[in-house]
């Protein structure tokens, strides 16, 4: 994610040269740490990204379910 107001060396035209399947966001207004411009906008398009990639792929483990530790 990039700000953009906040790109004076086109970092975002350069990082999608370098990785074209990356996902890249310009959040309108933003500045050097978008997420403190617009933390509604930001964590919207996190949990996108982490929904659509990562669901399913770690399921953390509930307390009752821990396996038993083997003693030594």
């Amino acid at each position: 994610m990039f700000g953009s107001r906040n790109d004076p060396f086109k970092l975002g035209q350069k990082w999608k040269q370098l990785f074209p399947d990356a996902e890249q966001h310009t959040i309108p207004g933003g500045n050097h740490y978008p997420m403190g411009d617009d933390p509604a906008g930001v964590s919207t398009l996190i949990r996108r990204w982490h929904s659509a990639h990562l669901r399913g792929a770690h399921q953390p483990q509930r307390s009752g379910s821990l396996p038993a530790q083997e003693s030594r």
